[in-house]
């Protein structure tokens, strides 16, 4: 009788034994494939975020701009855009604004492809019959400057290394906004975006 008793404490003894140990292994498991998932999760953020990196563009000036800035700047180019009630500038900004996505061309006149000065000398042509210099520096230098704080819709913007170095040109629309030909095509976005150094503006005529 006391043997049977022996055997069975053994056995139960066994028993417990055994299931300590699959429920340690268990545990491990279960650790393993956490981790597991985890790696996963992270090489999978990894990977997006690489993609991301090798999508980035360039801007005109060489730095560069995530596709996420493009998105948001490119996004409802049409709305926030308040114009004023000058008929002439109305006349200009409708004709800008039907450029919108025209591709950039360097050298480009229009009606469908242009550079930075051959858009704006299209729009003042088309709209007031005023023709404009061909050159972004020389629609500077010919006209009477003004200050950022005193634009209006209507006056040229103007980027660049300094206002020796002029590169760029984009036509004002108001509220900080300004509609331009650049390596995207033609397209509205803030004059003071981090990808241009705006170096002045100039008023080819006062719109009325």
């Amino acid at each position: 009788m006391n043997v049977s008793k022996s055997v069975a404490r053994k056995t139960m003894m066994i028993i417990l034994m055994v299931v300590a140990l699959l429920a340690v292994s268990l545990s491990a498991n279960a650790s393993h494939v956490n981790a597991a998932s985890n790696n996963s999760k992270v090489s999978v953020n990894y990977n997006r975020n690489n993609k991301q990196d090798r999508a980035a563009k360039y801007n005109d000036n060489g730095a560069q701009v995530t596709n996420h800035q493009f998105k948001k700047v490119n996004k409802n180019q049409n709305q926030n855009v308040q114009q004023p009630q000058s008929k002439q500038f109305n006349r200009i900004f409708k004709i800008a604004k039907s450029k919108l996505g025209d591709r950039y061309v360097w050298g480009g006149n229009g009606p469908h492809v242009f550079d930075c000065s051959g858009f704006t000398k299209y729009v003042y042509q088309h709209a007031l019959h005023k023709t404009l210099p061909r050159l972004a520096g020389d629609q500077y230098y010919n006209y009477k400057h003004v200050s950022y704080r005193h634009g209006k819709a209507g006056d040229l913007v103007f980027f660049g290394s300094s206002r020796r170095n002029i590169t760029h040109v984009g036509m004002y629309i108001g509220h900080g906004k300004m509609i331009d030909a650049q390596l995207r095509g033609v397209v509205i976005e803030n004059v003071k975006a981090p990808w241009w150094h705006l170096v002045g503006m100039s008023r080819p005529a006062n719109l009325r």
